[in-house]
């Protein structure tokens, strides 16, 4: 057990302690956290009811807290639900059902923070029916979300019976999703990312492969302008969507922005984090190879960075988008019409070095026709960006080789 003293009193841990052992000295209404890393059964007895008074935060791994425990106690402003698996500890096999969650966290109406960690059964057929019912739960101080399930039908259920506004700033979701399932016309309006929460987003990141989720999984990340760049600082992102899709991630990722679409019009940039499955080899069957419908539906973009885990023929792909074309009313309009700025970290390194250089450059040389130049093009780990204002720095960019676009290494004196 750890505990220390603060402004408040005496904050609490519990972490792979034998309740039996906590000082009985502390001062119950001092306890202002619990968290129950036990791993297994058992109840907190040494506590009386005037503890729960006093709780502020509990983080309970594995649900070894019968749910009409005090402990879950309308003073919460934090709580965590999961089920991972901890070291010489066996995951629980208790779960919820997302009728018992509801009315659980109607229990807390101070909640500010909420996190879920596949803890619900699967969705029967009938609950949406089941809800129906249920008078939807207010948390109006609800300032984070982390909602995962490997069922999206839980996720959806939930936020339709959520009453969170004004104060909901941040959702970290995840789940399985048959890309056919996630247009609106399936979900009766309601998109996976709620409308006031994606459209603050200026800042986009698409990134495939995340920690603990098969080949196919993606996440879509999104920042507003006053939060940090995905560079430097992802736990802050605004929103994090993290889709297991039935299909291929570029069906699931054109799905995904397709239910949003209306809603990331003044999204500016973008970032695309795409691992190198086959670096330096052929071009993968399981990444999308055409960019240009998601550039289509991003029309405001400014700037677009391929970063130093995407893979060259990725790079090539993208470039070729910005290629795209479509005709409206008779007139020619090319992909993303106010792109200002872009850079491709790694491609630099790989094989396909000079495809990518081609390609690029007939690119630039096109959308330059159109009267749509780039401004700024950075290329590798080079300190200088490159010019690309007309026909002689394209060629030029066609030329280029490895070493003109690596820093040089500073020289010791």
């Amino acid at each position: 057990m750890q505990h220390s003293q603060d402004a408040t009193g005496v904050r609490v841990s519990i972490m792979y302690t034998d309740l039996s052992v906590i000082d009985k000295r502390l001062q119950p209404q001092a306890i202002q956290k619990v968290v129950r890393n036990l791993g297994h059964r058992e109840e907190l007895g040494l506590y009386g009811a005037e503890v729960y008074k006093a709780l502020g935060e509990a983080d309970i791994p594995s649900l070894p807290v019968d749910l009409s425990s005090p402990l879950l106690s309308g003073n919460l402003v934090s709580l965590t639900l999961d089920r991972r698996e901890r070291t010489g500890h066996t995951r629980s096999i208790n779960l919820l059902d997302l009728t018992v969650l509801i009315e659980v966290l109607r229990r807390m109406p101070l909640l500010r923070d909420f996190a879920m960690d596949n803890v619900l059964t699967k969705p029967s057929a009938t609950l949406a029916v089941d809800l129906t019912p249920i008078m939807p739960i207010k948390l109006r101080h609800l300032e984070t979300l982390r909602f995962r399930s490997t069922w999206v039908a839980n996720y959806r259920l939930f936020m339709r019976k959520l009453d969170y506004t004004p104060s909901l700033l941040k959702i970290d979701m995840g789940a399985e999703c048959s890309a056919t399932k996630m247009g609106n016309e399936q979900n009766n309006g309601l998109q996976l990312i709620p409308f006031e929460i994606a459209s603050s987003v200026c800042e986009i990141e698409v990134a495939n492969r995340p920690e603990g989720y098969n080949s196919n999984a993606f996440r879509i990340s999104g920042w507003r302008r006053e939060a940090c760049k995905p560079s430097q600082c992802s736990p802050h992102a605004t929103f994090s969507a993290t889709i297991t899709p039935e299909e291929s991630s570029a069906q699931g990722i054109s799905a995904f922005f397709a239910e949003h679409r209306l809603s990331l019009l003044s999204v500016e940039s973008l970032r695309i984090s795409w691992a190198k499955a086959t670096y330096g080899g052929a071009h993968p069957a399981n990444v999308p190879s055409d960019w240009a419908p998601l550039l289509r539906m991003l029309p405001g973009l400014r700037s677009i960075t391929a970063d130093y885990t995407t893979s060259g023929w990725d790079c090539i792909d993208i470039a070729k988008a910005l290629a795209a074309s479509t005709t409206v009313s008779g007139n020619t309009e090319l992909t993303c019409p106010n792109l200002r700025r872009l850079e491709f970290q790694s491609v630099v390194f790989e094989p396909c070095l000079a495809e990518f250089l081609e390609a690029l450059a007939s690119v630039l040389e096109l959308r330059h026709r159109h009267n749509i130049n780039c401004e700024e093009l950075w290329i590798g780990s080079s300190d200088k960006g490159i010019p690309c204002n007309g026909p002689a720095d394209f060629e030029a960019l066609r030329r280029k080789r490895k070493q003109d676009l690596i820093r040089a290494p500073v020289r010791s004196r």
